[in-house]
């Protein structure tokens, strides 16, 4: 029996929207920046103030790129509980 093959795209992306298991957001930015990613892009990433502390190597990584991503973290509220500070981390692909 032939092993399935997961779907590949061939197109490159503008946004990319990380809302997924905290500790797993570099590892998927890692995997679209090889191909995905156009320069300009645009990488949200949720919950960047309640759950930092699962995802310190990738606010490390967009913030200490050397150049590859310009980041900010905008501070919002927790979607169902307003009285929560959390905050999203905009990044935007420069080279």
């Amino acid at each position: 029996m032939e092993a399935a093959h997961p779907p590949k795209l061939d197109w490159k992306f503008d946004l990319l929207f990380l809302d997924a298991a905290k500790n797993e957001y570099l590892a998927y930015l890692e995997l679209a920046e090889v191909k995905a990613l156009k320069r300009g892009a645009v990488i949200v990433a949720d919950n960047v103030e309640v759950s930092k502390n699962e995802m310190l190597g990738y606010l490390e990584y967009v913030r200490s790129s050397g150049g590859i991503y310009k980041s900010e973290t905008i501070e919002t509220t927790l979607e169902f509980t307003p009285d929560v500070r959390d905050a999203i981390e905009v990044s935007i692909k420069v080279t």
